[in-house]
């Protein structure tokens, strides 16, 4: 594989729905949402990514450092998606970020010095957690990975967007190599030609699947119809794949 090309060429395909989002934010006039913040933050953090990979893998590194960056966006990515296909998945979503600032908390206030600190940086979490629905509930933090890839899964047999069984395929056989490689497991610790090969794959397979994920997550959050839109990505995203396979 053309693995630079490819890569590129997913640097492309990201810069071409900035205009796209920005419109579609200031069209809603909701630049101050948090839904627009994270949805412009989750874009920017993809193409950073994949800058910082094509210069790795440029650079002759080892392509397990490429596995390291492209998992972030990965999770980052479906999480976007799922946000964007579940009621009341943006606050659900921001609730699981401002309990793990509040895990977090727990742990830095006990360090000297550190009190003034935590309390600075929690001031956001805790008003993010005292939002209700409008039943006056209290939101859930959004599932774990496993869990958001299976409801995708489920929400595009129901739209018919796709009849594919592939949760557990991106769970186990994409995300959890991509840990082997962020949590320094011996099987990224210990080169090989064949775990060179494995974990440039990888990355490419996690990149694709991020870059993916996100533009669905654009087209649900900013389009009525957000059918076709998806359509027409995941076909450019085939064409991207099999024009770099050589």
């Amino acid at each position: 594989m053309n693995t630079i090309g490819y890569i590129s060429d997913l640097e492309k395909f990201l810069t071409d729905l900035e205009p796209g989002l920005a419109s579609a934010i200031v069209h809603a006039n909701c630049q101050e949402n948090p839904t627009a913040i994270l949805m412009t933050g989750a874009l920017g953090f993809g193409q950073k990514t994949l800058s910082a990979m094509r210069s790795l893998l440029e650079s002759g590194a080892d392509p397990v450092f490429a596995c390291v960056l492209s998992r972030p966006f990965y999770e980052t990515a479906v999480r976007m998606l799922w946000a964007a296909r579940e009621s009341h998945g943006w606050d659900r979503l921001l609730t699981y970020y401002a309990n793990q600032d509040k895990k977090w908390g727990r742990e830095a206030i006990e360090i000297p010095g550190m009190r003034e600190v935590v309390h600075r940086a929690l001031k956001t979490p805790t008003e993010v957690l005292a939002w209700t629905d409008s039943s006056g509930r209290k939101f859930e933090d959004a599932p774990p990975l496993k869990t958001m890839l299976t409801d995708i899964e489920a929400r595009d047999r129901e739209s018919n967007l796709s009849g594919d069984e592939d949760a557990q395929i991106r769970y186990a056989y994409l995300y959890r190599p991509l840990c082997w490689a962020a949590h320094g497991h011996i099987k990224a610790l210990v080169p090989s030609p064949q775990g060179q090969f494995f974990f440039l794959s990888l990355a490419c397979n996690a990149a694709m699947g991020a870059c993916w994920s996100l533009y669905e997550a654009y087209c649900h959050m900013a389009q009525e119809a957000p059918r076709p839109a998806i359509v027409a990505s995941r076909a450019r995203i085939l064409e991207i794949m099999f024009r770099n396979r050589e």
